[in-house]
């Protein structure tokens, strides 16, 4: 059993106690899937904690600009042309 790391509070925990989820997020850009493109996987360890923690991205503004940007960089340093 491997142990999770809460994204708020840092705290380690066993990871089948693990609350995950995702949030908005325009500069997450998934390295081999793009329809996760915008979005974040959060882990937290209480429901608490990843409330707290999807509140925060929430506020956050979401601009396009920095996800393509996101898309580019992922592009680049993906390998050979």
């Amino acid at each position: 059993m491997g142990l999770e790391l809460c994204d708020l509070c840092g705290v380690t925990f066993p990871a089948d106690r693990a609350v995950r989820g995702y949030v908005p997020d325009s500069s997450a850009a998934h390295p081999t899937d793009d329809w996760f493109d915008g979005l974040r996987r959060v882990t937290a360890c209480t429901e608490a904690h990843f409330a707290a923690v999807r509140e925060g991205y929430r506020l956050r503004p979401f601009v396009q600009e920095e996800l393509w940007a996101a898309k580019i960089e992922r592009e680049l340093t993906v390998g050979t042309p």
